[in-house]
């Protein structure tokens, strides 16, 4: 085997490791942009994602917000019912007050009435 025979089997091998690479690279092109791709609907989803995020953040303060407001809410019907109760005893009281009064005033008509019997 000569000098250029060993060359051109040299060449030969060289020339199928080029082909080889050439066609390694454009399958690492093809990758590469699929990769692309993905990393692009990726960040359409992650703005997406955060977009609803934001919506989330505003929607749950909103619920917040009426969560205190309706506890606040609650905390004065309580203090109005507390006074309705103690009003409703100081009413009761002055029912049972008047009670006794008419009472008391029946027992004094049937007294005058028998009085005014014993006068006639």
């Amino acid at each position: 085997e000569t000098q250029v025979d060993r060359l051109e089997t040299q060449v030969d091998r060289l020339s199928n490791e080029t082909d080889r690479l050439a066609n390694e690279t454009s399958r690492l092109e093809i990758i590469n942009d699929e990769l692309e791709i993905n990393i692009q609907d990726l960040s359409t989803q992650n703005h997406r994602l955060n977009s609803s995020l934001l919506q989330f953040d505003t929607l749950n303060t909103q619920l917040n917000t009426s969560t205190i407001q309706l506890t606040q809410q609650n905390d004065i019907l309580q203090t109005n019912i507390i006074q309705l109760q103690d009003v409703n005893i100081d009413l009761n009281q002055t029912v049972n007050d008047l009670h006794q009064h008419v009472n008391t005033l029946q027992q004094a008509n049937d007294e005058l009435s028998l009085l005014n019997q014993d006068l006639w």
